[in-house]
């Protein structure tokens, strides 16, 4: 067990599989490859290796592009809209890669490396190490914890929007109503949580935040000096919003629901603060089980898993 590990119940790795992301948009390897071999300043016809990065999940088209025989800038992730020709979602990937910049200007995050203009992508440094496991997380709940305080306390900037889970969860909702991908059952445990959420929340503090804490958007890698440190990577849904949001849905992600001021104690929070906790913690769960239920069959094993568990924390 890794120095500082803390003792907390035993909890099994995510018990459903998360499916992979559907291919890229065909025309994005192409670009991929001319935005790397740019900023490298190597010829197009210089070996390069192109690998889409398909486990995690993300919004946009995700590639790892490294050039084997160079011994400096030689490895780069490249983000790109998967729906190439969308302006919006060429606006939504050149807004990530702003957040992204505010987050290595304060520690958080990869260096950003560049932004296409004209697509919407961008390239970032390559973060060499492991993302973590719950197991590993479980290993270095301290500086996790560190990490997302030092996160909240960075200084906001002006585009940062607001993020309001009871309001994404409400969308999700909205969502699988339309579709008819939840049963009346769950979709009245989750009106139920959220009206609670709304309740316990009110009047909390905004700050900086990620929005999407959780083990595959944190990588674990080694320092020059032999230690190790925590990085934060995707940054999509980072804005201005409530840190104990972040505390709570990294709670749900380790399988915690059942201990949930076990990392907010570690946090270090109010009293005000652990009331909050607390409501976010089923609304994490509830957040997880609509976004899967929106996106049908594939994700429908996610789905049920996350319901079973809600149900269980409500009893």
């Amino acid at each position: 067990m890794a120095e500082n590990a803390i003792s907390l119940p035993d909890q099994n790795e995510q018990s459903s599989t998360w499916p992979e992301c559907p291919a890229p948009h065909p025309d994005n390897w192409t670009l991929a490859h001319k935005i790397c071999t740019t900023q490298a300043l190597v010829s197009q016809d210089e070996h390069v290796v192109i690998i889409h990065l398909t486990s995690g999940w993300s919004s946009n088209d995700v590639f790892k592009v490294s050039f084997p025989h160079r011994t400096y800038a030689n490895k780069y992730i490249v983000k790109l809209p998967h729906e190439a020709r969308s302006p919006s979602a060429k606006a939504e990937c050149r807004d990530e890669a702003l957040r992204t910049s505010w987050a290595h200007r304060h520690g958080l995050g990869p260096r950003m490396v560049t932004v296409d203009d004209e697509s919407g992508g961008f390239a970032m440094e390559c973060v060499e190490g492991t993302t973590l496991s719950s197991k590993l997380a479980r290993q270095h709940l301290p500086p996790l914890m560190t990490l997302l305080r030092n996160m909240h306390r960075a200084p906001s900037v002006r585009w940062m929007q607001q993020y309001d889970p009871v309001a994404v969860v409400a969308g999700y909702l909205d969502q699988v109503k339309s579709q008819n991908t939840m049963s009346p059952e769950d979709i009245r445990l989750v009106d139920t949580v959220l009206q609670r959420t709304k309740t316990a929340v009110k009047g909390h503090p905004k700050t900086p935040c990620h929005n999407d804490f959780h083990c595959q958007n944190i990588m674990l890698t080694q320092t020059p000096s032999g230690g190790s440190e925590l990085t934060a990577i995707d940054f999509e849904n980072c804005g201005m919003g409530d840190p104990m949001w972040d505390v709570a849905y990294l709670t749900v992600n380790l399988g915690l629901q059942e201990t949930p001021l076990a990392l907010a104690n570690l946090y270090g929070v109010n009293d005000f603060g652990c009331t909050r906790v607390r409501a976010y913690v089923l609304l994490a769960m509830c957040h997880c089980a609509t976004w899967a239920a929106a996106r049908g069959e594939a994700w429908r094993a996610h789905h049920k898993d996350v319901m079973v568990k809600l149900k269980k924390a409500l009893e």
